[in-house]
């Protein structure tokens, strides 16, 4: 019966996950063997004919290109910027009150601008586990 209790809570948020994520992936790959349809001519099974399309088409391969090197500047940083931030509000620097209240912000707007990696990084650090750890602390046992 435990189980059970387990798998009826997952659900939803499996419905959700499927319904938002897999389903279009999916529908997406698909359709991506189809011509594009219009009123007079509808849509009809082409194979591999876009993708050939797509690597002969040198704007693809920038824009591809564009984006590794955004990503690679970003993601990186990102983490960095966020690492620091932790190890900030983890120890007794100055201003460390005004970064906490930031963390507090950015966990709150974190579902609204993107922010979560920042946000989870700088929560995870914040109930960070240590022995001797400040008040909001888990204590060893």
């Amino acid at each position: 019966m435990k189980h059970v209790y387990g798998w009826l809570l997952l659900t939803p948020a499996a419905i959700l996950l499927i319904g938002f994520t897999h389903y279009p992936a999916v529908a997406t790959l698909i359709d991506s063997f189809f011509s594009t349809g219009t009123a007079v001519r509808p849509s009809r099974f082409v194979g591999v004919e876009n993708y050939a399309a797509l690597v002969d088409d040198p704007i693809f391969w920038q824009v591809l290109g564009n984006n590794v090197w955004f990503a690679l500047g970003t993601i990186p940083t990102a983490i960095a910027i966020a690492m620091v931030m932790a190890l900030w509000v983890d120890e007794k620097l100055p201003a460390r009150a005004l970064v906490r209240m930031a963390v507090l912000h950015a966990d709150g707007a974190a579902d609204d601008r993107g922010g979560e990696p920042v946000a989870l990084l700088l929560h995870a650090a914040d109930r960070a586990v240590r022995p001797g750890g400040g008040a909001g602390r888990i204590s060893e046992p």
